[in-house]
């Protein structure tokens, strides 16, 4: 049977203590200070050896879009035709230019300072994974039999028999090989990084880009960088129990200054060299389960208005 443990007895006791310092941070509604905030951005841009990026702050991640869409000319923004209303010529031309525009986007948002803070950080822990996983694999075995010495081993490890439930890849859908890729580049590494944080402490992210994403400035989502002050606090997280606990190298200097920006920023927003900084919610209620819930006010607020409400974990519409 394949041992699917990531960690020791004793590195695993300690994960505890990073969840509750992390989770403080992922939940806070406590107004940021701008003089902190300010200093930390361009304390990660000046790490990273970039040039000091302006600083803008908004009241809510929905303030934020809207100003950086103020900013962006007519010409430059979404106007797309619909496929239906396009001639074959219009809509060939039409698929290069958003493939370009694709692969220079994500061109950009991997030069983008943050970005790349983040990925240089998870260089040594993504290394870990790799090894860990590697040793997980009966390599003598068939592709197969690989599968299903993984498929048993992660069923004992979450106490579930159904596959489905599991979101494990489906066997009659994936040959054998693209499935052991699957649990390999993604499955397993997820499953151990999020033994570093509860997945309530995102759901004000999915909450806030749901809505976001239904607005006509959806898709700005899209074309700028961002980043989440809960999703960052999970990085937080699994990378300081890295760095403590499992003892992997790292730059000093540069997870001091990714630390600074978790702790002081909100949501981030970066259009061109201006770092949009949001201020955290003021309000964020939960039910007794960890469920994003209120029955008589929104559950999730920001001090100019912008809020969402939320019943059980499912999004509401006002009262």
């Amino acid at each position: 049977m394949v041992d699917m443990n990531f960690f020791t007895s004793e590195q695993q006791a300690n994960i505890p203590s990073y969840k509750k310092k992390w989770q403080k941070i992922a939940v806070s509604n406590e107004s940021i200070n701008r003089i902190s905030a300010t200093t930390a951005i361009k304390d990660v841009y000046r790490v990273m050896g970039k040039r000091q990026p302006k600083i803008e702050f908004c009241s809510s991640p929905q303030n934020a879009i809207s100003t950086i869409n103020s900013l962006i000319p007519n010409s430059q923004k979404s106007q797309a035709t619909p496929i239906r209303e396009m001639s074959l010529k219009k809509w060939l031309i039409s698929g290069i230019k958003l493939a370009f525009e694709n692969s220079k986007l994500i061109s950009d948002r991997k030069k983008q300072p943050i970005n790349r803070l983040i990925v240089e950080l998870n260089s040594t822990a993504n290394d870990f994974l790799d090894q860990k996983i590697a040793s997980f694999i009966p390599h003598n075995n068939s592709p197969e039999e690989i599968v299903e010495s993984l498929y048993q081993a992660i069923k004992i490890q979450k106490n579930q028999t159904d596959e489905k439930l599991l979101n494990l890849p489906d066997r009659s859908t994936f040959k054998a090989q693209a499935i052991i890729s699957m649990l390999t580049t993604n499955h397993l590494p997820r499953e151990a990084m999020s033994q570093l944080y509860d997945t309530y402490w995102i759901q004000s992210d999915q909450e806030i880009y749901a809505v976001l994403s239904q607005t006509d400035t959806a898709w700005l989502l899209s074309s700028i960088s961002s980043f989440t002050n809960p999703s960052l606090a999970c990085t937080a997280s699994w990378l300081d129990f890295c760095f403590s606990t499992l003892k992997l190298s790292y730059n000093q200097r540069k997870w001091e200054a990714f630390q600074t920006m978790v702790k002081e920023c909100g949501w981030i927003f970066v259009y061109k060299n201006t770092c949009f900084i949001c201020d955290r919610p003021i309000k964020l209620l939960f039910d007794e389960s960890s469920s994003l819930h209120s029955e008589t006010e929104a559950a999730i607020q920001f001090s100019d208005g912008f809020s969402i409400w939320v019943n059980h974990g499912m999004r509401t519409t006002e009262l």
